[in-house]
């Protein structure tokens, strides 16, 4: 298997936060758990691969059958041959994992109980005129990130978790 992880993407998800928070800080108190930690890095170094460590819930665990391994159970969830990225979405975007209640939740804060924007000019600034450009809300979607400045007003970013570090990287550039 020599060379099998140069230049290649390893995922590795876990349910334990402190081996997550471990490999990200690059270090515990647990000598152990910095020897993982440095060896993994090491490959890194060594193949030039990306290890990504994503804290999952253990409930996910379960569900997707790998918490069964260690009780010989190997026809659950994946060992059965179910397909992994089904009980890991990182494509799928909070509001439509939750169904539309993220976007429900900002919206029933975004207006006040007298309908006017959170944004909305208040006291002496004159009656019909904003603070900002805009009172409006527009929710970003993926063929929005790459033309910000036509987009105006205040902009709801709602990315799945694989687009993160693109739409990080855009949000920065966006004045």
């Amino acid at each position: 298997a020599k060379g099998i992880l140069t230049e290649k993407e390893l995922w590795i998800f876990t349910d334990n936060w402190t081996y997550e928070g471990t490999f990200f800080k690059g270090y515990s108190t647990s000598e152990k758990l910095t020897g993982i930690i440095f060896r993994l890095r090491m490959v890194e170094r060594r193949t030039g691969c990306i290890i990504h460590v994503v804290h999952i819930a253990g409930t996910r665990m379960k569900e997707a059958g790998i918490d069964g391994l260690s009780r010989q159970d190997f026809v659950e969830g994946i060992m059965g041959g179910a397909n992994p990225w089904s009980y890991i979405p990182l494509n799928e975007d909070a509001d439509s994992r939750s169904e539309g209640r993220v976007l429900e939740w900002v919206n029933s804060w975004w207006h006040d109980e007298a309908g006017e924007a959170w944004c909305a000019s208040r006291g002496n600034v004159g009656k019909g005129k904003t603070r900002w450009e805009s009172e409006g809300l527009a929710r970003l979607e993926p063929e929005d990130w790459f033309r910000l400045h036509e987009v105006k007003g205040h902009r709801l970013w709602i990315p799945p978790p694989a687009a993160m570090e693109t739409v990080m990287e855009l949000f920065a550039e966006d004045h």
